[in-house]
């Protein structure tokens, strides 16, 4: 037996250079190969340690033999072959072991791969979006977008709806292809109504496939909405894959695929899914920053009104539009009176309440397609289109009643809020957005002085 585990065993030289083969295996070849001559070297391995088993198998029945000869001078066949039975077996079922593990690793390794193949793929469309979302002018653009290119990727996709998260846990349809969406713009889910939420059974922390979908739709709460869902066509479609969509660890909302076919999707798609669902988060993170700046560049942030910059670029383009068909407009440049004094008296936080009560008041006596902006500091601009002067003195002696009728009042605190204005006309007094801000502004200063001079 020692010259026999003396031949065969593995020694401390044999355990290194398998180690050492293995390591350059895994650094000079691609994971892929590399794993798999990993298993052939095993094979190798397994096949050589059924040699030694089948050795240490006969010497261990010499061995049991010549004791068996001592004890009964007749012997005992019958355990010699129970126990060459038994070594057969028991070396045979490794064998068939390591075959399976064999073929369930390749299974797997090829499964891999292919998700790697689609995860190329998604990259790929995950740039293209990316790019993209500069053109976006709203979300919802966007949505359809990303499910559009979603059902161009993902195997077994027919349609697809992307599910906004409101206050008070409230789903709503945003966006979706292959569905009546006029519909569905009407109706709101709870979350714990979602497949999702079911799926997971409320952790909705990954994706989910979607075997049995009916038991569900008919499980709706609200009656009127699985009315909807029912008339969106949402049920003609049997598979559904769905996941949520984090950003900056909150539940942003939920996306959907849905194939006409049964079993569309299987488990194997989740990693994609996953991977997918992660990406659209970020992308729509990146949209509402962008989003954000681009409002900043153009809003002002207290009134949340045009700022002059905007107000010139978007003036501008009216303009030119406007001498093409003739079309006449009147400028307004407002300045708040005594504003100086209202900051000095109650503080600059009560003074940018007074500029966002006038500029309330303002919007709501013009029509949404007048333009109107904050000029600077206390200082605002007007165009009202399509309006003769005399129209807009109406509004502006408008404003003024009301604003004369209305003081702001905050706790036991009251100011009028009154302002001069003058208006210029286009283009009877002028062709240009600086000679109108000009004349406007001469005019707003003689009706400060006389209503300085009448006081």
């Amino acid at each position: 037996m020692s010259g026999l585990i003396k031949k065969y065993g593995i020694t401390f030289v044999k355990v290194f250079l398998i180690i050492t083969l293995v390591t350059v295996l895994l650094i000079f070849l691609p994971v892929y190969y590399s794993v798999i001559s990993i298993l052939i070297l095993a094979a190798f391995y397994h096949l050589y340690n059924l040699k030694y088993f089948h050795d240490v198998k006969k010497s261990f029945i010499e061995f049991y033999r010549t004791v068996s000869d001592e004890l009964d001078e007749n012997g005992n066949k019958d355990s010699d072959l129970k126990i060459a039975e038994f070594s057969n077996k028991n070396i045979c079922r490794q064998s068939v072991v390591l075959i399976d593990t064999i073929k369930t690793l390749k299974h797997k390794i090829i499964s891999k791969n292919n998700t790697m193949g689609n995860i190329s793929i998604i990259k790929e469309v995950i740039i293209s979006l990316n790019n993209l979302i500069y053109e976006m002018d709203n979300d919802k653009e966007l949505f359809i977008k990303v499910i559009e290119k979603g059902i161009e990727t993902i195997k077994g996709a027919d349609a697809g709806s992307l599910l906004i998260l409101l206050e008070g846990n409230l789903l709503e349809f945003r966006a979706s292809v292959g569905f009546n969406q006029d519909l569905l713009d009407l109706t709101y889910l709870k979350l714990n109504e979602c497949y999702l939420w079911k799926e997971s059974q409320g952790r909705v922390d990954r994706s989910y496939v979607v075997h049995h979908k009916e038991r569900y739709d008919s499980e709706i709460n609200n009656t009127e909405n699985y009315k909807k869902i029912k008339s969106a066509d949402i049920q003609t479609y049997k598979s559904t894959i769905t996941s949520p969509i984090w950003i900056e660890n909150k539940l942003f909302g939920i996306i959907n695929f849905d194939g006409v076919r049964e079993n569309a999707f299987s488990d194997s798609d989740l990693d994609l899914m996953d991977y997918f669902s992660y990406q659209i988060g970020a992308i729509i993170k990146n949209h509402k920053q962008i989003e954000k700046a681009i409002y900043q560049s153009r809003y002002d942030v207290l009134t949340e009104i045009q700022n002059r910059s905007f107000f010139e670029e978007i003036l501008g383009i009216s303009m030119k539009q406007q001498v093409r068909q003739n079309i006449r407009f009147q400028m307004v440049l407002f300045d708040l009176d005594n504003f100086k004094e209202i900051n000095d008296s109650y503080g600059h936080l009560f003074g940018d309440k007074i500029l966002k009560y006038f500029v309330n008041v303002v919007n709501d006596h013009k029509r949404d397609s007048d333009l109107f902006s904050r000029y600077g500091g206390d200082e605002f601009i007007a165009v009202f289109f399509v309006s003769s002067v005399s129209d807009v003195e109406k509004i502006v002696k408008k404003i003024e009643t009301f604003l004369n009728e209305k003081p702001f009042r905050e706790r036991s605190v009251e100011v009028y809020v009154r302002f001069s204005y003058g208006i210029s006309s286009f283009p009877d007094e002028a062709l240009t957005y600086n000679d109108l801000v000009y004349l406007s502004d001469i005019k707003m200063y003689e009706n400060k002085r006389k209503k300085k001079f009448a006081n």
